[in-house]
C-alpha cells in the first residue's frame, strides 16, 4: 500500500462514537467565533457611539454643561472599556466550555472502552485535576501535557469561574477571595482589574484559545493512536 493511500480497513472500522472526531469542527467553529468577535468589535463600538451621541444631542438643551460632559465621558468609557470587556470576558467562558465539554466526552468514551467503574464525575476537585487523576491515576494513560500547560489550565478555570459566576466583579466578594483574585490576575498576562472588575484582553483570549486547542488536540491525537484509529471494538456477547 502506498504511504499516501488510506488504510481502508481502519477507515471502515473507525469507532464513530469517538468524541475526537468532532473536535476539528468544534475548534474551527470556536476559531471562527473569535475571528468574528475581533472583526465586529470595532463595528459594535462605532454603532453604539453613533447611537449614544445622537441621543445625547437630542438631550443637550436639557442638560447642564457638567452633565453633558459626564455623558460624553460615559460614552467613551463604554466604547473603550465596557463593551470590549463584556465581549472578551464572554469569549473566555466559551473557550473553557470547549475544553470542559470535550474532555468530559473523551473521559466518558475511554471509561466505557476500558470498562472502568470509575468515571470522571466520581472524582472530586477542580476539573483539570480530576482529568489528570482519571487518565493518569485510574486509566493509567499519560496525558501529553506539559507542567506549564497544566498550570495555565488551572488559571484559566479560576478566571472563567470568576467571570461566569460574577461577570468579573470583585465588589461582592470577601476580602480573602478578592486577595486571591488579585493574585490570580497578577500571574496572567493580558488580564487586569479596572475599578473592581476583572477584564481580559484580546491577547489573553488568543493565548487561552491556543492553549485549549493544543491540549485537547494533543490528547485527542494520543488517544486516537492508542486505540488504533480509534478502531471500533464489537461488544462482548
Amino acid at each position: 500500500m502506498s504511504v499516501n493511500e488510506p488504510d481502508l480497513d481502519r477507515v471502515l472500522n473507525t469507532d464513530l462514537s469517538f468524541p475526537g472526531i468532532g473536535f476539528g469542527y468544534a475548534s474551527a467553529a470556536l476559531a471562527s467565533y473569535l475571528d468574528v468577535l475581533k472583526d465586529q468589535l470595532g463595528l459594535v463600538t462605532q454603532k453604539y457611539r453613533e447611537r449614544a451621541e445622537r441621543e445625547l444631542e437630542r438631550q443637550e438643551a436639557e442638560l447642564h454643561e457638567l452633565q453633558y460632559r459626564d455623558r460624553l465621558f460615559q460614552i467613551d468609557d463604554a466604547v473603550e472599556k465596557h463593551i470590549p470587556q463584556y465581549l472578551y470576558n464572554s469569549a473566555v467562558v466559551a473557550i473553557w466550555g470547549l475544553f470542559e465539554s470535550f474532555l468530559d466526552d473523551l473521559a466518558t468514551w475511554v471509561a466505557r472502552r476500558e470498562k472502568s467503574t470509575v468515571h470522571l464525575d466520581h472524582l472530586k476537585g477542580g476539573f483539570p485535576g480530576r482529568v489528570e487523576r482519571f487518565f493518569e491515576g485510574v486509566i493509567r494513560f499519560p496525558l501529553p501535557w506539559t507542567p506549564d500547560q497544566r498550570q495555565r489550565l488551572r488559571h484559566l478555570q479560576e478566571l472563567r469561574n470568576l467571570i461566569a459566576h460574577r461577570n468579573g466583579r470583585l465588589s461582592d466578594l470577601t476580602e480573602e477571595k478578592v486577595r486571591r483574585a488579585r493574585e490570580l490576575v497578577g500571574r496572567l498576562s493580558g488580564v487586569s482589574i479596572g475599578g473592581s472588575t476583572v477584564s481580559v484582553s484580546e491577547d489573553y483570549v488568543a493565548d487561552a484559545s491556543s492553549l485549549v486547542f493544543d491540549v485537547v488536540g494533543g490528547l485527542n491525537d494520543a488517544l486516537a493512536e492508542h486505540y488504533d484509529g480509534p478502531r471500533w471494538v464489537p461488544p462482548e456477547e
